[in-house]
């Protein structure tokens, strides 16, 4: 197996036009040919100017609500938590209660990934600055 993504968003709307998976095709520009081809089909099936991410791709992606202030049905551990441009939205505090939530799900040398304007400020954090917003967690905690 490659890998398991579990992705999340307050909005339900927002995860069933995700879990669609279908893109316009500037979407994918970034993207290339090969991983294009291997990924992503632009058949008769799918609308004019789009394609949708294949079927291997959709098995490897679980698509859930989640509100980050409530009850968080996930339990771990995980690689890589990705939570970019959200916690900009909360006080310290929460932010700060986030960031041990994170923690607790985060395998030892597991990787948390912040949107560029977010960083951690906690002097006892779990984690520490290996990129821009890349924190690892420490080990043992």
């Amino acid at each position: 197996m490659l890998a398991k993504i579990l992705a999340t968003d307050i909005d339900s709307e927002i995860i069933s036009t995700a879990a669609n998976g279908e893109y316009p095709l500037e979407r994918l520009t970034g993207i290339s040919d090969e991983r294009r081809r291997r990924w992503f089909v632009s058949d008769s099936s799918v609308r004019n100017g789009h394609a949708r991410a294949s079927s291997a791709l959709q098995s490897l992606i679980t698509f859930r609500t989640l509100n980050l202030m409530g009850e968080w049905p996930m339990r771990g551990p995980f690689d890589v938590i990705f939570c970019r441009n959200v916690m900009i939205y909360f006080d310290q505090a929460t932010r700060d209660r986030l960031i041990l939530r994170y923690a607790s799900l985060l395998v030892d040398g597991g990787y948390l990934c912040l949107g560029h304007s977010e960083s951690i400020h906690m002097q006892h954090s779990r984690f520490k600055l290996v990129g821009r917003t890349i924190y690892r967690k420490l080990g043992g905690q």
